[in-house]
């Protein structure tokens, strides 16, 4: 292996494009599969390293679209689905839901979910998309109480999806 560290990006490459070969050769691309996974993350990221890293003053947009690529990556031959764009979270539409029952607000009122960057969505038969996780992303240049902004409505928005996740297990009954 040191031999990789010493050869560099080059090195890592050449390492790549021989045990994939070898995966290929030997018919084990099922077995294998989730190595092939890693290998395309790596040149990913080789990638944008070499040829395209994205600079400092890029939007949320350039970062939201680099993570989903890599997500992509790891979620390929699964059942998980991404959804991009600012969608809204039902989980979170619930919660909002929930809380106006709970103070009592009866005022008619046009309750939607929060909007964010990225949701994970799961396919279960019985109960058809359901949210497994969201993300916010930043761009590098984000001040500070950007970050931490958007740290908050992520753990708010997670917290939603893990909520109506443990009802749909406890079938409606328990709420965290």
């Amino acid at each position: 292996m040191d031999s990789l560290k010493e050869k560099g990006v080059r090195g890592v490459r050449l390492f790549i494009t021989r045990e994939r070969l070898k995966i290929y050769e030997e018919a084990l691309e099922e077995r294998q599969s989730f190595q092939l996974k890693v290998f395309d993350l790596i040149n990913y990221v080789l990638d944008e390293i070499e040829y395209g890293c994205l600079p400092l003053d890029s939007f949320e947009l350039d970062y939201t679209v680099y993570w989903v690529k890599m997500f992509n990556f790891m979620l390929r031959k699964s059942e998980i689905k991404i959804k991009i764009g600012e969608p809204c979270c039902a989980a979170t539409k619930l919660d909002r839901e929930i809380n106006e029952f709970d103070i009592k607000d009866t005022e008619q009122k046009n309750i939607v979910g929060r909007r964010v960057d990225v949701i994970f969505v799961g396919l279960l038969e019985d109960v058809g998309p359901i949210e497994l996780a969201s993300a916010e992303i930043k761009p590098a240049n984000a001040t500070e109480d950007m970050q931490r902004l958007d740290l908050n409505k992520n753990i708010r928005t997670n917290k939603s999806i893990l909520n109506n996740l443990n009802m749909l297990v406890n079938g409606g009954n328990e709420a965290l």
